[in-house]
């Protein structure tokens, strides 16, 4: 369960990378069943949430995730980008 989430009176638009998408992180990362179980509880307080993949080291990901929002929602009001990862490599890799 989410720890209290602030989010009275706004819609969510989640975004995270797809399934099975290339990382150098040594630990797994959240899938789609994860985003589901998130979306249900933003869901259960009274939200309108939608999921969408989109892989935000790659602009066309980040094009098509937008527009699709927009589409959906009818505009994008905040953003917060939060991507929580981590890896370690030379900046050279």
């Amino acid at each position: 369960m989410l720890p209290h989430l602030p989010v009275k009176g706004v819609d969510v638009a989640i975004w995270d990378a797809p399934d099975g998408a290339r990382t150098t992180m040594d630990y797994l990362l959240a899938g789609k069943e994860d985003m589901r179980a998130i979306a249900e509880e933003i869901a259960g307080i009274g939200r309108r949430v939608e999921v969408y993949e989109a892989d935000v080291r790659y602009m066309p990901s980040v094009e098509s995730a937008f527009i699709d929002t927009v589409r959906d929602f009818g505009r994008i009001d905040v953003i917060v980008c939060a991507a929580g990862v981590r890896s370690v490599a030379l900046a050279s890799e």
